[in-house]
């Protein structure tokens, strides 16, 4: 038996216990998977080759399906614990990673019923997730019931039958809380505007008045009611979770500073919060008068034209189309028939979008927005990331974007080197070609860099690698145009050295210089020395040029990113990551984004959104489309909110943009989604199901549930509780 098990070993692809398990199968088991290559496997092109290729992939997988189950099965290993992150997988029992935790209840159910490889394995089993109250009670319930999996005889104290009693309890408690906090939920669903108004601060807290009306004395007692369970459930969730929050501040130099600031609506211009929406100017209105329009004429149909054209012009002829618009969540969501009413706004609206390179000219409202706060952090040295829902939305950002930061970086360059247009491209060309040849000067200022701790001395043996993404970032457009002194660069006393130190201490308004977060980069990789090579290879490997100075064109980017209606306006700083971009690419581009280079600019779908890390060098987000999901949202600035963000090193604040048009259907989505995001504090597992714009207006006119009332019924579990729920 190997006591201790490590799951993760450094540089042994095959773990020895893994390898003593293999020896133990018999080579007859490989017949199938032997015969099925030499049989099915494809030896030239033929009519039927996509079928004979999806019959042994098929194939393949069944097989090498069994032989993992059975070197799970023939392993020989006890271990004293196993942390299984990303547990909320188990949430479904019908999952072969469920199933592994699976343990018959007798010795008569075991002889019909194979027991799970992950059973008596372990001592103790510790789960880790990051997203346990977005699950129902009933699969949060499931998770915990895998602890049965653990070697019972080591823990003499507590037994199994005990541990299925109190399971068995905490699930009863459990559902007495999600009954009361429904309740409420549809009680407050009853109030009016009217009767609040008339109210006192905190009055669902006060005890019951002769004058309170009917729906007022309904819920204070409701919300005493769920008080009360909530307060039990805590008490008996207390033993099996603890639930870490962030600080809403964090301690920077003395001071405490705010970890986010979110900012909704027109706050993306104003950067004010005050839940105003971004209005919609007179000549924009028309296509939004007439969604309008279609919406009222059959308001029992989800109107998904409607959310299309508050994300983009291209989503919305995208959406009308019935082509695969939609991204990957809710992409099962069902376009429903036009009436005829319908069918005339939508195509009044459609014949008032004219099309140029594959884009509508007119100006949209949200993405005009979300394109000038994306330039003018760019501007500023920053990186952005942009969260949208449809797939043509995130192609109309990222084309005007590279568009715009392509026609800056050609007037900036022009103004500074005191020239016309042309000949500053050409300017900028022969520069970057400078730099490319100036391999020593770049070699002495990696070894300045590499000397300057101790703890970077593991990464000696990459310097070259280290001079070569340098050399590679420094020559592009991009950097060239914001941080080099152009104006300098025919001044004969000033030495290409001094150029290079005064563009890499060059500041964005995070008061962090280039030259700083290259040292934050590098402290990064040598203390995770596992992650030195993945992400030098994503740097070495990424698009770094610019339609106007290399030899790079838009096709050599990820086809999905390829515009073949408009000539080439890509910039390598702005990219797109999502669904049908491919792995790799998302892979190249998570990484280097998480760097101080290349790309500045990543517009992603919901793919990006969960266990990825964007934080070391952003600290702003934009979630262009909202999500039905208030969970969806919390996770997506997740991304940039972790531990060793930007926000930690520069001592400013996360900045969370959630524009909304006003008067619109976005603004509905909008309310509706920032109520459900306090009731999802209150009822755990909370999904909001919208399929009709009447039920989309019935949630929008609600009043909505204080966040003081939600934090109070909120399940605290943390290790050292700052407050009671009382």
């Amino acid at each position: 038996m190997a006591r201790g098990l490590i799951l993760r070993w450094p540089n042994t692809p095959v773990p020895a216990l893994l390898e003593r398990a293999i020896e133990k199968i018999p080579t007859q088991n490989l017949n199938d998977l032997f015969y099925s290559i030499r049989d099915n496997l494809p030896r030239r092109e033929s009519s039927n080759l996509d079928d004979r290729l999806k019959k042994t992939r098929q194939t393949i997988s069944r097989i090498l399906q069994d032989l993992w189950q059975k070197l799970m099965h023939d392993m020989d290993v006890s271990s004293s614990l196993l942390i299984l992150d990303e547990a909320h997988h188990l949430k479904n029992s019908g999952t072969n990673l469920a199933k592994s935790f699976y343990s018959p209840e007798s010795v008569a159910d075991a002889e019909t019923i194979k027991k799970g490889n992950l059973v008596n394995v372990f001592d103790r089993i510790l789960f880790l997730t990051a997203t346990p109250f977005q699950l129902g009670h009933h699969e949060l319930i499931n998770i915990l019931d895998r602890f049965q999996a653990i070697e019972w005889s080591t823990l003499p104290s507590y037994q199994r039958e005990k541990f299925k009693t109190d399971i068995k309890i905490l699930q009863e408690v459990l559902n007495k809380s999600q009954i009361s906090g429904t309740s409420l939920d549809k009680v407050w669903g009853k109030l009016s505007q009217e009767e609040v108004s008339q109210c006192a601060e905190k009055w669902w807290e006060n005890v019951l008045k002769i004058d309170d009306t009917e729906n007022i004395a309904l819920a204070k007692k409701c919300y005493q009611e769920t008080l009360k369970t909530m307060r039990t459930a805590q008490e008996k969730l207390g033993p099996w979770i603890i639930r870490h929050l962030k600080p809403r501040e964090f301690l920077f130099e003395g001071k405490n500073v705010l970890r986010r600031q979110v900012l909704e609506g027109a706050g993306i211009v104003t950067e004010k919060s005050n839940n105003d929406g971004l209005m919609i100017e007179s000549s924009e209105r028309f296509p939004f008068l007439l969604a309008a329009r279609a919406v009222a004429s059959s308001p029992q149909t989800r109107p998904v034209f409607a959310e299309g054209l508050a994300s983009s012009y291209e989503a919305f002829l995208d959406t009308r189309s019935n082509r695969p618009a939609l991204q990957d969540e809710e992409a099962d969501v069902e376009i429903s028939p036009e009436n005829s009413l319908i069918k005339f706004y939508l195509d009044q609206i459609e014949v008032s979008l004219e099309r140029e390179e594959g884009f509508v000219k007119s100006p949209h409202p949200k993405v005009n927005k979300t394109v000038e706060k994306a330039i003018q952090l760019w501007e500023k040295g920053e990186k952005v990331l942009i969260f949208c829902h449809y797939y043509q939305t995130g192609r109309a950002l990222r084309h005007n974007i590279s568009k715009r930061i392509n026609r800056i970086i050609l007037d900036k360059a022009s103004q500074r080197l005191n020239c016309n247009i042309e000949t500053a491209k050409n300017k900028l060309a022969q520069l970057g070609k400078t730099i490319d040849s100036q391999k020593e000067l770049i070699d002495s200022f990696v070894d300045e860099l590499i000397s300057e701790k101790d703890s970077f001395k593991i990464l000696t043996q990459y310097k070259v690698s280290i001079s070569k993404i340098l050399k590679r970032m420094i020559r592009t457009p991009n950097f060239l145009s914001r941080y080099y002194p152009l104006e300098k660069i025919h001044q004969s006393e000033i030495s290409n050295k001094a150029l290079l130190r005064e563009a890499l201490n060059v500041t964005d308004s995070s008061q962090m210089s280039f030259h700083a977060l290259i040292i934050n980069f590098l402290d990064f990789l040598a203390i995770r020395p596992g992650n030195i090579e993945k992400y030098l290879d994503a740097l070495e490997t990424i698009k770094t040029g610019s339609i106007f100075s290399t030899d790079e064109k838009e096709s050599d980017f990820d086809q999905a990113e390829h515009n073949p209606h408009a000539k080439d306006e890509s910039n390598a700083g702005v990219r797109l990551a999502n669904g049908v971009v491919t792995p790799e690419t998302r892979r190249q581009l998570m990484l280097a984004f998480n760097t101080p280079f290349i790309p500045e600019v990543l517009i992603a779908s919901s793919v990006m959104a969960e266990g990825v890390d964007l934080h070391l060098n952003c600290r702003y987000i934009i979630h262009h489309d909202l999500s039905w999901n208030p969970s969806t949202i919390e996770q997506r600035t997740g991304r940039v909110d972790r531990i060793g963000a930007k926000i930690e090193n520069c001592g400013q604040s996360i900045k969370s943009y959630l524009p909304f048009l006003a008067a619109t259907q976005d603004e509905k989505m909008f309310r509706v989604v920032m109520d459900r995001e306090r009731w999802f504090k209150v009822v755990m597992g909370d999904k909001v199901k919208i399929d009709s714009a009447f039920e989309t207006e019935k949630m929008a006119e609600r009043v909505p549930f204080p966040n003081e009332a939600a934090e109070a019924l909120m399940l605290n579990l943390e290790v050292s509780p700052k407050k009671e729920i009382l």
